[in-house]
């Protein structure tokens, strides 16, 4: 009587969907499919080009104004200031 108690009790648990988590699931896979889809446009090698490229002009400028400081401190700016 035991096991078929717990045969129905099984059954009608298995049985009951909940419709809410179901649809849950499915927004979480549209969702998921969005996200693959808008990581898979985003060119990465481009943007490191980019990063070392913005990084070299960083470090041209670094130099220029260190450049800059050392002729204002010796008293000959090769530049005029208006």
């Amino acid at each position: 009587m035991k096991k078929l108690i717990f045969a129905v009790i099984g059954f009608v648990v298995l049985g009951c969907t909940n419709p809410s988590v179901e649809e849950g699931l499915a927004n979480l896979e549209a969702a998921l499919a969005e996200l693959e889809a808008s990581m898979a446009g985003i060119d990465v090698d481009q943007m490191i080009a980019d990063v070392a490229t913005m990084q070299d002009q960083v470090e041209t400028m670094e130099t220029d104004i260190e450049g800059y400081e050392l002729q204002v401190k010796n008293g000959k700016p090769k530049f005029k200031l208006s």
